[in-house]
């Protein structure tokens, strides 16, 4: 009865609206009692709208409780509130029906997802929670509910519904979060277009909020007002109604977060990772919707503009809220936006809004956390999802440079974060990036961006000859070959040469870099569209090359700059107002983000100094990087260039990299002759081009420019060059430079240079002082030399001096000749230097001129920009062109000098006009020549003393139309001539016909001529179209008809070697100088062999058998020099390694070898070799000398030459000496050796000795190579050292008469070279690894004796580091150590981008890539995999390091891994497993054998200091590291114990680090000037308080004292004296006693006393000793 069922419905409605909680209860209770809710569900169907309304609103009200709402759901009141809210109509909807039946659902669902109650009846639901909430959610989707609420919350204006539907999409978002089979839930609210809706109510009520905050702030005198009638509806609002506006915002972005969300496992395979269709569509309807642009400004706003926004709403909170949601949301599509499976191309154009939103946003928080203001801080799991987006951002090439340079040096302050999610996210955001090193504990910034820019730079000059390439096939193919290389250019995208074309069969193909580069030109296509940049901003011109000051945060030594400058990165971050300064308005339509943010900056807008800003051009910034690639792929788009056939030049953005790289325009055209037909070269270079900034030191860039360098391939032509701009230089820069020059060979070039017009401060700092000693220094694999605007005057005398004193100190002229026929300097520029006066250039001058100069071999010389004026520019020519003059200049560049009339200059052509003409190169331009008598003899010398040139420039002289004449008259009779240029003069238009028509008569009538260039650009007037069109047509006939003569040469002639070519790249082999060839075709007998046996035991044992280390030598850097030595000489010797043991030493004589080089620890009395595990041997001469007699044989010498590299090595020589050796080289018996000063005799004694000088000389050589070496303190001293024996033997003789070979070193009959490091897979321990002998050694004898060792302990402890030493140090020692492979398998943390982490399939990608096992099959399994492996490593005795294995922990990679090595030691004998971990992972019980355990503990305190003082870089040379660990370590030797325990120490070591490396290594680079300083007087503060402490004391006690007799005192002083003598006194036979108790030890026979215990403890006092002074210059 509808007059019934009506008031009914109206009272049950109000008793369930009751606000009493008794009565509500008992109302409660006795529905689910009589089971009245099913018949209040029922009700919802009633025919009266009344009715169901009030049904709707009772059961609304009944959902407050737990159990009520329990009993609504079993009663499938969802199933009948969505068909309710689904039956209305959309048009006329019941809006209180509405809301009653949707405010249910919302309470219900709230109440499924809490699972909240505390009542006996709801615990039932407690315990179902998960099933309950399951099934409501379902039942509301599946109900379809979905689509009305879409269509509610798709409503244009603001209402109830709309709010309502917010909320509800929200709570059913919910499922998607934390749900194995989210899924679905995703699927269907993708398919309801429920991000669209929730897109939309974001967009709107932004852009709402948006329009009445800023019409809010804008001052009175704005007329530029948005929106102002929405505004004032705002403002006028009722609280209630913002407040669910503000609501809303909340609802809609906390929704958009729980779909969003990805829901990657990090042990799943890349490809099931593959984005779903569902993801992308999600996404695909935020971005249509318009809701990015709202995530993206409510990320951008700045925490001023934030509280000011909440100031206004009255919400705390509100901005901290929605930013916070926004950045999950930006996290969440950053794996959609560059997802290749994309739906809409144009999504990935919003990459670079999103990276800089996700930027603004952590830099903000940064800012906060400095600043201690914990009321914006981000939760730190919202934190990591910010930083996860940000490493799926990262994997795309473009935003790694943005990164880089906007984020870079944050992140890594992030990386020390707290919170270890934090931390490892920061982790995978640097692997994405390529930092790699970040695991090993190398965290700062600017060398890591340093390593990133040195990859990017190869990758861009790569791109740079893409477009040499296309310009060489535009000059230089005919017709037909153009048009079949564009068909091939438009099938392929390839913009290579066909390499099946002779005409440039050495030309670079850069063919390992052709897939990364077109991956790159691509990205940043879809990334920043060109028509979107502006024209401003597209091409950066010279002025993208002009002065920079230097404002790089840190010294190059990693010094801060100024001491106030400690936190300047801080200081920027709380000023920064961070902008989209490269955000085009149309993609942000009305949201103008940049106009927002300034206007809450309240115009303090200043903008943050890019990171990479000291880096070069064009990698000097992201957007330079952006606009220099988006033209380069511009241009190889467009093909073929616009530029001029008969004046080709690269582009502007090309050739202002190519000035950065080659600041000698001479130079680079050496290397890149474009103006010129050279089929031959190779057009292959390498630019490392450093940033600018402060350089004390070039240790830490050293060591990336030879990892660099190691990259480079070996067999190609390359010409590799070492940049300096804008820097300056103090410190120990010279001679860390000079180190690192000697370990990469590959280094050709070396340029310092500053900006013509550069910052004032440069020459005020000066620096360039330092430069010239590397003349001296510098190896001779250094052949072009470059000081662009550099040279002070005094440097520049510092420089004349040094090349003088190179000759003049090394003895006759024989010597010197010998000395620097390989490596004398092919190339020497000095330009732009007006400043250095005429008489010291004078002096630079005549160092060229004379038989014995040092320059004698140069061939290219670049003067150009000196203004040397008339008469310094004539004794430069005359040098170049007198017959009497030794030098072989063959290009010369004397621009810009300022010759005028040129008197002198036409006065040295006419006196050598019948001299045999030698220049091939000669620029003269822009010397005011003007008209006159000069110019004319000029054009006359193409004809005689200049008919040799091939390229000649005198463009911007002014020159007229009788110079154009004579010039004409000239070339009939030239046939060298190719490239001419005489732009920017006066020729009038009928001078130039007639000079046209010569040379076309000359084309014709002369088939010999090559002239291919003519440059008349810039000329007054300007050529006329026709004059143009008729040079172009003689140019490309005389160009097709030199191809045609070169390819028929080419059809009759055999090639010529790869050697004998130098008409580009620096030379390759001596014939290149001397101008003899080499033996190659002949067959060469078998090589001299020179055996080096190197020791390096870790740790001496004493009387106690305690152990003790032993400093590790730099044997890495002797071997790279002797490898360097014998490259450059280039003859049939080889080089054999191996380990100091007395074995080796039988194994060395035994196989008859002549030449033997020993080098290790001096001793007085001993040889230190090896014992075979890692000690130390104690050899004595005794033992030697038995040794080497019990193998003779008829009485022959054991060796005809004998080296001993080690310190007081005399008595060691003359053992070797009286064994019948007939010449020795060693040290005096009291001498100690720097460093420096042994390896620069050696390098200069075995240069000499392989190009056959005699022993006496090579030894003199060595010796002078000390004295005059930059590096070496007091080398009169060090020089005397060295010894020659016998003194009285006949080395008057050469030890070596061998063949040149043109390949050095030899390759094997297999086609393989042999290496300086057999096993280059194995990574390197870190730079100044130290402290960590015994550990290494103990580690050693674990592996040798046990078949599993795990390397245990914390983090940052050094486990990588040791086992990175360890591999080393064994694998130079496999004929000892007998390891036939090592295989070092490093951690991969889990990212979810990557595909397999597994350290088992990497173990099988390096057995591949070895050829030792096949590749795996698709759909390989782990059984198969390990049976791969066991297979390939039965047979062998192979170690295998597994790093940081707790990376794995809660993975099945773990369990596989523990299977794994249980099949490894049941299945193989010889297999040993080595890993790192944080703890003992127990494989125990699991296997066979037991796990060794060693526990790594932390540093000592002296080595501690010593690391500190390594990486400091306030410490600047290493006599100032020997300084401060003299004054923290003064009271204790390298063995003493005393530091642990003393109080001073400690303080120190705590201050320190503690001994933890990777926190050591922190200290080092953050430490200030000041807490530096304050450490150094840490001693001298205690040592005052306790000296105060002791007087007073003393006063109080004076009174107490015994007194001491003065018989008593003497006695005492006498029993002291008497002991002290007693322990000083170690002769010879005491060393032969501790040799002989070392022998008894090793023998088993255990009887040392405490009387030899002291003995021996005395004997090795003094190798100690010289550890620690050694360790000085060594470091």
């Amino acid at each position: 009865d509808s007059d019934l069922e009506r008031p009914a419905a109206n009272a049950m409605r109000n008793l369930t609206l009751t606000q009493d909680d008794y009565t509500a209860g008992w109302v409660h209770s006795q529905l689910l009692n009589e089971k009245g809710l099913f018949t209040i569900v029922r009700r919802l169907e009633s025919c009266d709208s009344r009715v169901r309304l009030a049904m709707a609103e009772a059961i609304s009200s009944l959902t407050v409780a737990p159990h009520t709402r329990a009993g609504i759901v079993e009663a499938r009141g969802v199933k009948y509130l969505v068909q309710l809210l689904g039956s209305l109509d959309i048009q006329s909807r019941d809006e209180a029906l509405a809301l009653a039946a949707g405010n249910a659902l919302v309470r219900l669902a709230i109440g499924a997802v809490a699972g909240l109650g505390g009542t006996p009846v709801s615990f039932v639901w407690k315990t179902q929670s998960s099933s309950k909430k399951e099934s409501v959610i379902d039942d509301i989707i599946q109900s379809g509910a979905l689509n009305s609420l879409v269509s509610m919350a798709k409503a244009e204006n603001y209402g109830s519904l709309r709010f309502l539907s917010a909320k509800l999409l929200r709570v059913i978002s919910e499922e998607c979060k934390g749900n194995m089979d989210r899924d679905g839930t995703e699927r269907q609210l993708c398919d309801a277009e429920a991000v669209s809706a929730l897109g939309k109510i974001l967009c709107r009520d932004i852009t709402f909020i948006r329009s009445s905050v800023e019409n809010r702030m804008a001052s009175s005198d704005t007329s530029d007002l948005i929106n102002d009638s929405l505004s004032n509806e705002f403002l006028t609002s009722t609280s209630g109604s913002a407040e669910n506006r503000i609501n809303e915002v909340r609802h809609a972005l906390r929704g958009l977060v729980n779909i969003l969300r990805p829901s990657f496992s990090p042990e799943e395979d890349s490809n099931q990772r593959a984005l779903s269709d569902t993801q992308l569509r999600t996404c695909l309807q935020l971005f249509s919707s318009g809701g990015v642009k709202s995530l993206l400004w409510i990320a951008s706003m700045t925490q001023d503009a934030c509280s000011k926004l909440e100031m206004i709403l009255c919400e705390p909170s509100f901005c901290h809220d929605i930013q916070i949601d926004s950045c999950q949301a930006l996290a969440s599509l950053c794996p959609v936006i560059l997802s290749p499976n994309s739906l809409s191309p144009g999504i990935v154009k919003w990459a670079h809004h999103v990276l800089s939103a996700l930027v603004n946003v952590l830099k903000n928080q940064n800012s906060a956390s400095i600043t201690s203001d914990n009321s914006l801080a981000i939760i730190p799991d919202i934190y990591a999802d910010v930083l996860q987006g940000l490493s799926c951002l990262a994997e795309c090439e473009p935003l790694k440079m943005r990164i880089i340079d906007e984020f870079m040096p944050h992140l890594l302050e992030l990386h020390r974060h707290e919170n270890r999610n934090v931390s490892d996210a920061v982790t995978q955001v640097c692997l994405a990036l390529g930092f790699n090193e970040v695991d090993s504990g190398a965290k700062d910034a600017y060398l890591l961006g340093d390593k990133f820019i040195l990859a990017r730079s190869r990758l861009l000059q790569a791109m740079v000859r893409d477009e040499i390439r296309l310009l060489l096939i535009e000059l230089w193919t005919t017709v037909n070959e153009v048009r079949e290389n564009e068909v091939r250019e438009n099938e392929e995208h390839s913009y290579n040469i066909d390499t099946d074309s002779p005409l440039f069969p050495f030309l670079c193909q850069d063919q390992d870099t052709a897939e990364l580069r077109e991956k790159v030109r691509q990205q940043y296509m879809n990334l920043y569209d060109y028509n979107s940049v502006p024209t401003s901003h597209r091409v950066q011109s010279v002025t993208s090359l002009g002065p920079k000051p230097m404002k790089r945060t840190m010294y190059r030594s990693g010094s801060y700059a100024e001491e106030g400058n400690s936190d300047r990165l801080n200081q920027q971050t709380n000023d920064a107002r961070r902008t989209w300064a490269d955000t085009s308005p149309d993609l942000m339509e009305n949201i103008n983000v940049h106009a927002l943010t300034e206007l809450f900056a309240n115009g303090n807008g200043a903008s943050v100094e890019n990171f990479l800003n000291c880096h070069q051009f064009p990698l000097n910034g992201s957007k330079v990087e952006r606009d220099w690639v988006l033209g380069h792929r511009r241009a190889l788009l467009e093909g073929r260039s616009t530029y001029s056939p008969f004046s080709p030049c690269l582009p502007v953005r090309v050739n202002d990299a190519l000035r950065v790289w080659f600041p000698s325009a001479l130079i680079q055209d050496e290397l890149i002759p474009l103006c010129g037909f050279s089929p031959n070269a190779s057009f292959n270079f390498r630019a490392l081009a450093m940033p600018s900034g402060r350089y004390f030191s070039f240790r830490r860039e050293g060591q990336l420019v030879t990892k660099e360098c190691e990259n480079l391939n070996q067999t190609e032509r390359v010409h590799c060059v070492l940049n300096f701009r804008n820097s300056f230089f103090a410190g120990e820069f010279t001679e860390s430079l000079a180190q690192a020059l000697y370990l990469c060979p590959f280094i050709q070039g070396l340029s310092f240079s500053n900006d013509v017009v550069a910052d004032e401060n440069v020459h005020a700092l000066g620096g360039s002082e330092l430069l010239p000693f590397l003349a001296r220094a510098i190896p001779s694999s250094v052949t072009h030399l470059t000081f662009d605007n550099v040279l002070s005057n005094d440097a520049a005398l510092s420089l004349a001096h040094s090349l003088k004193s190179t000759y003049e100190e090394g003895g006759d002229e024989e010597t010197v000749g010998s000395r620097t026929v390989k490596g004398s300097i092919h190339a020497l520029a000095i330009t732009n230097s007006p400043h250095i006066n005429e008489a010291i250039f004078s002096s630079l001058v005549e160092s060229i001129y004379g038989i014995s100069s040092p320059l004698q071999y140069l061939r290219v010389l670049d003067l150009s920009g000196n203004f040397l004026g008339d008469a310094g520019s004539a004794k430069v020519l005359f040098i170049a062109l007198s017959s009497s003059s030794s030098t072989a200049i063959e290009r010369l560049d004397l621009s810009r000098n300022d010759i005028g009339e040129g008197s002198f200059v036409k006065g040295v052509l006419e006196e050598c006009i019948s001299n045999e003409p030698k220049l091939e190169v000669l620029n003269l331009s822009q010397n005011n020549f003007r008209e006159g008598d000069l110019v004319i003899q000029l054009a006359a010398s193409l004809c005689d003393v200049l008919a040799k040139l091939v390229s000649m420039d005198l463009s911007g002289n002014e020159l007229s139309d009788s110079f154009l004449g004579a010039l004409g008259g000239s070339l009939a009779f030239n046939s060298q001539l190719v490239n001419l240029n005489i732009s920017n003069n006066q020729f009038s238009s009928s001078s130039i016909n007639s000079f046209l028509s010569r040379l076309h008569n000359m084309s014709k009538s002369n088939a010999s001529t090559q002239l291919s260039f003519v440059h008349l650009g810039g000329n007054a007037p300007s050529l006329a179209p026709n004059q143009e069109m008729v040079l172009n047509e003689i140019l490309s006939a005389n160009r097709r008809r030199h191809v045609s003569t070169y390819r028929e040469q080419q059809r009759n002639v055999v090639p010529l070697p790869l050697e004998s070519d130098s008409d580009t790249n620096a030379l390759s082999s001596v014939s290149d100088i001397t101008g003899s060839g080499s033996k190659s075709s002949e067959k060469l007998p078998p090589a001299e062999v020179i055996t080096v046996l190197f020791s390096a035991p870790l740790v001496w044992r004493d009387g106690d058998n305690a152990y003790h280390p032993i400093e590790m030598l730099d044997f890495k850097r002797e071997k790279s020099l002797l490898w360097q030595c014998f490259s450059e000489a280039s003859r049939n010797i080889d080089l054999s390694y191996d380990n100091a043991t007395t074995d080796r030493l039988q194994a060395v004589m035994t196989r008859g070898c002549k030449y033997l080089h020993f080098s290790g620890h001096g001793h007085p009395y001993c040889l230190t070799f090896e014992d075979g595990s890692g000690g130390i041997h104690w050899f004595s001469v005794d033992q030697l000398k038995a040794l080497i007699s019990g193998g003779l044989e008829d009485g022959k010498p054991p060796f005809e030459f004998v080296f001993v590299s080690a310190c007081h090595s005399a008595l060691a020589g003359q053992t070797f000496v009286d064994c019948g050796v007939p010449h020795v080289v060693c040290c005096q018996q009291e001498s100690q050796l720097m460093d420096s000063a042994a390896l620069s005799f050696t390098r200069a004694f075995y240069l000499a000795l392989a190009f056959g000088k005699t022993l006496r000389d090579s030894f003199e050589i060595g010796k002078h190579a000390v004295a005059s070496c930059a590096t070496v303190l007091k080398p009169e001293e060090e020089m005397e050292k060295f010894m020659l024996l016998p003194q009285d033997g006949n080395h008057d003789v050469p030890i070596f008469d061998v063949e040149e070979v043109r390949e050095w070193p030899r390759r094997k009959k297999n086609g393989t070279v042999n290496s300086s490091r057999s096993n280059d897979s194995l990574p390197t321990p870190p730079q100044g690894f130290l402290g960590r002998e015994a550990d290494l050694y103990h580690t050693l004898n674990l592996v040798l004796n046990r078949r599993f060792v795990n390397i245990v302990g914390p983090t940052g402890m050094g486990r990588f580091s040791l086992a990175a030493a360890l591999c080393e140090y064994i694998d130079d020692r496999k004929s000892t150590l007998l390891f036939d492979c090592i295989y070092f398998i490093k951690s991969k943390l889990k990212r979810p981008v990557v595909g397999k982490s597994s350290p088992i399939i990497s173990l099988h990608d390096e057995l591949f890539s070895l050829g030792k096992v096949e590749a795996l099959s698709e759909g390989a399994d782990l059984d198969e995999i390990i049976k791969g492996i066991l297979v390939s490593l039965k047979q062998t005795k192979s170690l295998l390091v597994f790093d940081k294995i707790e990376t794995l922990d809660g993975t099945t990679n773990a369990q596989d891994l523990h299977f794994f090595l249980g099949q490894i030691f049941e299945q193989t004998k010889d297999v040993h497993v080595l890993v790192t971990s944080n703890q003992s992972i127990g494989l125990s019980p699991l296997v066979s054998v037991g796990e060794s355990v060693y526990n790594l503990g932390p540093l000592n305190f002296r080595n501690t200091v010593k690391l500190f003082a390594f990486h400091c870089p306030h410490l600047h040379s290493s006599r100032k590291r020997k300084e401060l660990l003299d004054e923290l370590v003064s009271h204790t030797g390298m063995n003493n114990r005393l530091a642990e325990d003393n109080e001073i120490a400690e303080r120190i070591k705590s201050t320190l680090g503690g001994g933890i490396p990777a926190k050591t290594f922190a200290v080092a680079y953050e430490i200030t000037a000041e807490a530096f300083q304050d450490l150094k007087r840490v001693k001298e503060d205690q040592a005052a308080e306790e000296s105060q402490e002791l007087t007073s004391a003393g006063e109080g006690e004076e009174n107490g004292k015994d007194e001491m007799t003065a018989e008593e005192s003497q006695e005492s002083t006498s029993n002291g004296e008497g002991q002290e003598n007693d322990k000083d006194e170690t002769t010879a036979e005491d060393c032969q006693q501790v040799a002989s108790n070392q022998e008894g030890q090793e023998n088993g026979v255990n009887e040392t006393t405490a009387e030899k215990s002291e003995e021996l403890t005395t004997a090795r006092g003094d190798q100690r000793n010289f550890n620690i002074e050694r360790a000085g210059d060594s470091d």
